[in-house]
């Protein structure tokens, strides 16, 4: 079972996904309002969902291997309706398979190992799976604004940067370039921009934070090997 966010206070809604349907329950409580039902199992969700109730969902439904999270879609968690569902293929016909999806400044953005495809909102496609320089491990976004999470490196040796980029285009607005071997980043908030990630020998138990172009420690009792602050000279300062 997955909880897809509610939004609306008192008078909203909330999806909960299943094995077989979406089914959307009063925040204020009772029985479900609706159900759509649901060819596969949905693997990930947006966190939150948008003003008017639109949710980001990726789900199982590829026929060859039914366990294989190749399908995106957005659902309206006000009406009940799956508004539209989509695959995100490559140039060479394969199906990418996704493990995160969130919406960021009116697009869904989808992610996974090594591929990343966007749409509209209404389901317009943005762009494909392709071969990039560094790989897209995750998104984060906002009403306005779209931050993607990408890898340099390799297993042994991460080298991730975090972007802010334009919704429709992806063209880059800003960069900041966490230090080798950080791995394990999260966005925490778009507006202001902080992350969270594991650095250096205690990164099981390691966080840092960036805000105002400053990667941050958490501090060292919560989070040994942490309890200074550096000012990276890889921040790309574009406004």
């Amino acid at each position: 079972m997955l909880v897809l966010s509610g939004c609306g206070g008192d008078d909203g809604m909330a999806g909960v996904g299943g094995a077989a349907e979406i089914s959307g329950y009063p925040l204020a409580g009772g029985k479900a309002a609706w159900e759509v039902p649901w060819a596969g199992e949905i693997c990930r969700s947006s966190p939150t969902p948008t003003k008017d109730g639109k949710v980001a969902v990726v789900f199982q439904n590829d026929k060859k291997d039914p366990s294989v999270c190749t399908e995106v879609g957005v659902v309206d968690i006000e009406q009940g309706k799956l508004l539209w569902r989509k695959q995100g293929v490559d140039a060479s016909g394969t199906s990418a398979m996704f493990d995160e999806v969130t919406i960021g400044g009116g697009t869904v953005a989808a992610a996974g190992t090594g591929a990343s495809a966007g749409w509209k909102l209404d389901g317009t496609p943005l762009w494909k799976p392709s071969d990039e320089p560094c790989d897209t491990v995750g998104h984060a976004g906002d009403e306005t604004r779209l931050v993607a999470v990408r890898d340099c490196g390799d297993t042994d040796s991460p080298r991730p940067k975090v972007e802010t980029v334009d919704p429709g285009t992806r063209a880059v607005k800003s960069t900041f370039a966490l230090p080798h071997g950080t791995a394990y980043v999260h966005v925490v908030s778009v507006d202001p921009l902080v992350l969270a990630a594991e650095h250096g020998e205690h990164s099981e138990t390691g966080a840092r934070f960036e805000s105002d172009r400053r990667l941050l420690s958490a501090g060292g009792r919560r989070y040994p090997g942490a309890g200074h602050v550096t000012e990276p000279s890889t921040v790309d300062k574009t406004p």
